[in-house]
């Protein structure tokens, strides 16, 4: 099935943020195939807004440490799958078809490198700030509007 990577800072800074993620979550549980795994990295803070929204936890997966105690997410699996905590910027990179990007740092820019990379789908909410907006090396690709959406969706 389809895999959503959503990407986020760990705290908010954007004050849509928290409300924006809730909403997608709910809409595109909804929305998707029963198939599609929504994917995060497993961190607390900002991904949490979408991860307790998500209507079924059981398509809910979170990238964690072997042996390393899990998401403390409240909702959703552990997928244990690395070795340390360097490792999840590479497989988060790497497992997406479609990602979802609001705000984020440094590291939300480099997973998305990856991804576009590979040509995964990228699309960010530019309004939050952050690499969603274009900072920290964010791929300029992945700012651009798809011929497909509406110029009005976009912005």
């Amino acid at each position: 099935g389809l895999r959503v990577c959503v990407l986020t800072s760990i705290e908010a800074r954007c004050p849509e943020s928290e409300a924006l993620l809730a909403s997608l979550a709910a809409k595109l549980s909804a929305a998707l195939p029963v198939s599609t795994a929504f994917v995060t990295g497993g961190h607390p803070g900002l991904i949490s807004a979408f991860a307790r929204a998500v209507r079924d936890p059981n398509r809910l997966w979170h990238i964690a440490v072997l042996d390393g105690g899990g998401s403390d997410l409240g909702t959703g699996r552990d997928l244990e799958c690395i070795q340390h905590e360097d490792e999840r910027q590479a497989v988060m990179g790497q497992i997406g078809d479609v990602y979802l990007t609001v705000e984020g740092g440094p590291r939300v820019a480099q997973e998305v490198q990856q991804a576009v990379a590979r040509g995964a789908l990228v699309v960010p909410l530019q309004r939050t700030g952050g690499a969603s907006s274009g900072l920290f090396e964010f791929p300029g690709d992945a700012l651009a509007q798809p011929q497909w959406v509406h110029p009005e969706d976009w912005a």
